[in-house]
């Protein structure tokens, strides 16, 4: 039987899976994480007042269910590729799966482990967690401490679970191992030294968590590692997008009663864009444009120091947080494991286009943020494209492409 060999369990590997199967072709997905998802795990629904505002952070729970007991996919969780040998057709792939504690197929979620633990190793699942199963971090165990082990109902915990080593031959390859976070410390404003000072990806945890403070002043500053010399020249595409969204919420959950968002422009590509910008200016969000000279702190917090290119004035506004809307970053340091060229912008180049699926080596396609930004909604729309691309080649439809 066909088979083919998805890499990242995010929103793209999982559409890539789910088109792949649906088309009778066998799947093994690899997932580096205990849990599928990829970062979409930290996100948080950004709805108001009952209103959906398309942050697509529901849509991935439809691809995990639509996986979710399928006989033609096998999943590798905390799991690696270490090698990729072959060709087209005829890939053998070693793959290394680190110690699982919990089995994930045995565990029923009844969480005497966790109650039986005084060392803060054991992980509660919760609605997003798939499989459901809690997770054991060994580092953090005790010394010779098997009370988890000795409560678990169903046997579904060994401590002394070892690293697995495997090779699987494969007709085809999806990588999709994601991006990553800028890192805001590499900004100029002076991040976590800066009391008040977050970034976005911080404030969506905490959205998802229901845990954001009630502030009277909050401020977005847009392009943070993107657009300029301290970070990436391109645009990631998607800060705009999530800072409007994100100011939305917190004026209407009534999380902030100032909120202001310092931008260079924005990019309100879609009409359904233009009108969440229109909502905010309703919510009472202000935008000023222009990206602040300075942040220093004050006694009321931090102060932000700006030229409003509008007005040409330049103004000193003080709140009490400020958010860094950080944005893309290439998560691409495994090219040399996997035999796959970058591009200028450090993402896995694609050689049929800015939008395509064919990576510089014949056989292995790319889907979501691993060739290039995109939110949810386009990841999920790009891996499976890269899916159907698979199926042209291996049904002999289309030659690979480069």
């Amino acid at each position: 039987m066909t088979k083919v060999l998805v890499i990242g369990a995010g929103p793209a590997g999982l559409a890539a899976t789910n088109t792949l199967v649906k088309n009778g072709i066998s799947v093994n997905l690899v997932e580096k994480k205990g849990i599928l998802g990829g970062q979409w795990q930290s996100y948080g629904c950004k709805a108001t007042d009952g209103t959906c505002n398309v942050c697509n952070v529901c849509l991935p729970f439809g691809e995990i269910e639509a996986l979710l007991d399928n006989e033609l996919v096998d999943v590798y969780l905390n799991s690696e590729i270490k090698e990729i040998e072959g060709k087209p057709g005829d890939f053998k792939v070693k793959i290394q799966q680190q110690a699982m504690p919990v089995a994930a197929d045995d565990c029923i979620a009844c969480g005497k482990c966790l109650e039986s633990c005084n060392n803060g190793a054991v992980t509660a699942c919760d609605d997003r967690t798939y499989p459901q199963y809690y997770t054991i971090d060994k580092n953090k165990c005790s010394e010779g401490c098997h009370e988890c082990e000795d409560v678990c109902p169903t046997g579904a915990i060994d401590l002394g679970s070892n690293t697995k080593d495997m090779e699987e031959d494969y007709d085809a390859v999806i990588v999709a191992t994601g991006s990553k976070a800028f890192d805001p410390k590499v900004s100029a404003w002076g991040y976590s030294m800066q009391p008040g000072m977050i970034s976005a990806a911080q404030l969506e945890q905490e959205i998802k968590d229901d845990k954001v403070p009630s502030l009277d002043s909050a401020a977005f500053i847009q392009c943070v590692g993107s657009r300029n010399q301290r970070g990436n020249n391109y645009c990631s595409r998607v800060c705009c997008l999530y800072a409007l969204r994100m100011a939305l919420w917190l004026k209407t959950e009534e999380k902030i009663s100032d909120c202001a968002i310092y931008y260079m422009d924005l990019q309100l590509p879609t009409r359904q864009v233009q009108e969440l910008y229109q909502k905010c200016l309703r919510a009472g969000v202000r935008f000023v444009r222009g990206i602040p000279s300075e942040i220093r702190p004050s006694a009321a917090g931090l102060t932000l120091r700006a030229e409003d290119l509008n007005t040409q004035e330049i103004n000193e506004s003080t709140y009490q947080r400020v958010i860094l809307s950080v944005g893309l970053d290439s998560a691409a340091s495994n090219a040399d494991s996997l035999g796959l060229e970058t591009n200028n912008d450090g993402f896995f180049a694609a050689v049929d286009g800015n939008e395509g699926n064919y990576s510089s080596r014949e056989g292995i396609f790319l889907a979501g943020t691993t060739q290039a930004p995109r939110d949810i909604a386009a990841s999920i729309n790009h891996g499976q494209q890269a899916a159907v691309q698979v199926i042209d080649v291996l049904r002999g439809r289309v030659e690979h492409v480069g």
